[in-house]
């Protein structure tokens, strides 16, 4: 029908409103490609996060100016660092390491416990006292049969919708028209690509997948 639906649990608290911003924004990225022929509105992973955590951020943002959540909301901007930047890499250190070691024969529980205990020393360091040991066990990206390796798309988006609310702030009118047809020809470019046809910028060195 061409609607994009949202499945989601809302419980009134700050983080459930921006994780409804984050699906939102992915509805919304799906909406501006209704139209558009199958093999075009196909984008790959690397996109499939740009709109979503640039609806966050956005949110973020906006809630900042007010006196009486700007504290939270410097808060939440700090865990959604760490998040992108440090959890969903040891996501994919993880998960990179375990599809090696299972092409070898079964993975125990032991050789599985090991690999993460490693991937989140490597990130994380000292500055936890404890390892998330349950990760592998509840985290449905690690089930994705259809994509594999679903983690750091996130990073990406993260990383984008840093650029993006940059952008914004200088002219957020201009920003709308070119960030709108950004998303419309993400199943049609890559990243690299898409940044540096719409806002003419883009380190050579970066690959985003």
């Amino acid at each position: 029908f061409k609607q994009p639906r949202i499945f989601t649990t809302y419980m009134n608290t700050l983080s459930h409103l921006i994780q409804q911003a984050h699906e939102l924004g992915h509805a919304w990225h799906y909406y501006l490609m209704r139209d558009l022929p199958v093999l075009s509105a196909n984008f790959p992973m690397s996109l499939a996060e740009s709109a979503s955590t640039f609806n966050e951020t956005l949110l973020r943002n906006e809630l900042k100016k007010d006196d009486s959540l700007r504290v939270e909301i410097l808060w939440q901007e700090l865990k959604s660092a760490a998040n992108f930047l440090l959890h969903i890499s040891v996501r994919y250190e993880f998960e990179t390491s375990f599809l090696k070691l299972r092409q070898k024969g079964q993975v125990s529980k032991k050789d599985a416990s090991d690999l993460l205990k490693q991937a989140w020393d490597k990130f994380y360091k000292d500055s936890t006292s404890d390892v998330e040991e349950f990760l592998p066990y509840f985290k449905p990206h690690f089930y994705k049969t259809d994509n594999y390796i679903y983690n750091y798309p996130y990073s990406v988006g993260y990383l984008l919708s840093q650029f993006f609310l940059s952008e914004f702030k200088k002219d957020e009118v201009k920003f709308y028209k070119i960030y709108k047809q950004f998303l419309i020809e993400c199943g049609t470019k890559s990243v690299e690509e898409l940044v540096k046809k719409h806002f003419k910028k883009i380190r050579q060195s970066a690959n985003f997948g």
